[in-house]
């Protein structure tokens, strides 16, 4: 029984190391938080992860409608200026319409104005139909409490819906970015390895941490 102990103390310690490695110490956005880490704005999703789904974005912004995007945040608490990265992404069956006058965000504890994008790219355009599978983007925004007036992230989707996260006041969505809390510690990355490549590699050295010790205490009892 307690070789069985400390042989999980061990698999629990090496993940930990192992995650130590990794960007970001939030798996996963905690809304209204967003996870805390960079991203890269150049029109490819792909290093963006499930944990990073910030909120459903809805027909009309109206939350008894039908979900046709979804959005993802991530913020660097390191960058000068702190940026908060933006990916919108319409649901399969749906074409987001490339008019850039639609892709926006508005924090309305800031103003009633769109923020202006810092960077902005779509994602799987197709120039010649005018379409799109979403937006990612960056933008200068301080930390702090964006739970008064609250936050609308919008999207155009064809053919002629809008998708927001939610309008009017009631509907918005909450923002909290704090850099000093525990998520707010960004850790070192890896270049090229994400979250979940550590999480597998965490788990592939703990089996085998676990494999060489009941060999170990195999080759004892012989």
């Amino acid at each position: 029984m307690i070789r069985k102990i400390r042989m999980c103390l061990v698999f629990t310690l090496v993940v930990l190391m192992a995650l130590s490695l990794f960007p970001g110490t939030a798996l996963a956005a905690s809304p209204p938080e967003p996870t805390y880490g960079s991203a890269t704005v150049d029109g490819d999703s792909g290093d963006w992860a499930p944990g990073d789904f910030f909120a459903a974005m809805y027909k009309a912004g109206d939350p008894t409608k039908e979900v046709l995007s979804k959005l993802y945040l991530r913020y660097d608490c390191d960058s000068d200026p702190q940026l908060l990265y933006v990916l919108v992404l319409v649901e399969d069956g749906f074409d987001g319409k490339a008019d850039a006058a639609e892709a926006w965000m508005k924090a309305y504890d800031v103003s009633t104005s769109v923020l202006p994008w810092n960077e902005f790219e779509w994602v799987g355009e197709d120039v010649a139909a005018g379409t799109v599978l979403g937006y990612e983007a960056s933008v200068a925004l301080a930390p702090g409490t964006y739970t008064t007036e609250k936050i609308e992230v919008h999207i155009q989707v064809d053919p002629d819906e809008t998708s927001s996260t939610g309008r009017p006041l009631e509907n918005r969505i909450d923002l909290v970015i704090n850099c000093d809390g525990p998520g707010g510690q960004e850790i070192p990355s890896v270049p090229g390895v994400s979250v979940w490549g550590g999480l597998a590699m965490a788990g592939a050295v703990g089996l085998i941490t676990v494999y060489m010790m009941k060999r170990r205490q195999a080759r004892l009892t012989e």
